[in-house]
């Protein structure tokens, strides 16, 4: 069973710029996401959708997949569904990779 996790982080925060890579306790904010869906047993394969090249580059950092998120579906309005619906169809459409089941995790979420 493909059991994907998608964490999207979109870089147009209006509140606290750039808040998914600021640093929390030493490290980027979305690493504590990132490390959560690593330990999970549950899923074999981790993307960050992401419409921003800085989040981009951390994320590759933690040897994470990034799927380049549309600038359409990483406004304030988009529904987060239009995120994680792109993330399914890019990989099933260039990797093959159909998923059975899509676990979606906050990236500004550091405590599970």
């Amino acid at each position: 069973m493909n059991v994907l996790c998608v964490i999207p982080a979109r870089g147009g925060s209006k509140g606290l710029k750039n808040k998914n890579i600021l640093p929390f306790f030493g490290k980027p904010l979305i690493h504590y996401t990132i490390k959560a869906a690593e330990e999970s047993k549950l899923t074999n394969k981790i993307v960050v959708s992401t419409d921003d090249g800085k989040i981009a580059k951390v994320a590759r950092k933690y040897k994470i997949q990034v799927i380049k998120r549309p600038v359409e579906f990483a406004t304030d309005s988009a529904p987060i569904e239009l995120a994680l619906r792109h993330a399914v169809e890019y990989l099933k459409d260039t990797e093959d990779y159909p998923a059975d089941i899509v676990v979606w995790l906050q990236a500004n979420m550091p405590i599970r």
